[in-house]
């Protein structure tokens, strides 16, 4: 198994000298998302990403796979805006990710491995910092701050890792159930 994917079997503890601030908390936020989505995309098959619950619904796979494509933008976005460099858009984001080809724990390596290091760009980052972070998305890419992160995709992956859980027990493979409150694996 992977370090990305290790990384979280638990939730990270957060340390006793952690004050709440900006990044602090929204930190604790991509860690929560990275445990939930490391455990409802645990053990799935090939063949499971190709499930889909309805026509018009996008399959296990394509799931799992914008996952990781708002993961990776987040995490470009926020260590582009920290070094002072210029964001990156969506579409650049998913361009640059490798094909996993149908292989269900490439997609999550890589999902995981975003969450992570975006999770590390947030551990040191000051209120400053984030004001620096510029999120370019839309139909016309528009600049938002990152503060537009919160219910943009962040909420959007929350939402998703819930179908992922939803549609595995709709196609009989429900995932495991980790302790989510304490931040635990499954017992």
């Amino acid at each position: 198994m992977s370090s990305s994917i290790t990384r979280y079997d638990a939730l990270p503890p957060m340390s006793a000298d952690d004050l709440p601030s900006a990044a602090s908390i929204l930190k604790r936020l991509v860690d929560g998302l990275a445990f939930r989505y490391r455990w409802a995309s645990d053990g799935l098959s090939r063949d499971d990403l190709a499930f889909t619950p309805c026509d018009g619904s996008m399959s296990l796979g394509e799931l799992l796979d914008h996952l990781r494509y708002l993961a990776r933008w987040l995490q470009v976005n926020v260590s582009a805006g920290l070094r002072g460099d210029a964001p990156v858009t969506y579409p650049e984001c998913c361009a640059e990710l490798p094909d996993p080809a149908g292989d269900p724990e490439l997609l999550r390596e890589q999902s995981l491995s975003a969450w992570g290091a975006l999770s590390d760009e947030l551990s040191g980052a000051s209120a400053e910092d984030l004001q620096r972070v510029v999120l370019v998305g839309g139909k016309e890419p528009t600049s938002f701050p990152f503060w537009n992160a919160l219910n943009g995709p962040l909420a959007d992956a929350l939402t998703h890792v819930g179908q992922l859980n939803s549609w595995r027990r709709q196609l009989g493979r429900p995932a495991p159930k980790p302790d989510v409150f304490r931040g635990r694996p499954p017992r």
